[in-house]
């Protein structure tokens, strides 16, 4: 397949909760990948 290249992590707040964004794509081809995950729970540290 390749490698994978130009990864993106963004959060983002919505009133449905907090989403993960992960945006890149295989060496090669077009950055068109984009993954949501949502956060079940929230960890703070000091």
């Amino acid at each position: 397949v390749g490698e994978w290249r130009a990864l993106g992590l963004t959060p983002m707040a919505a009133a449905e909760g907090t989403f993960l964004y992960a945006i890149g794509g295989w060496s090669g081809r077009y950055l068109s990948a984009v993954q949501a995950y949502r956060a079940t729970y929230r960890v703070y540290l000091p």
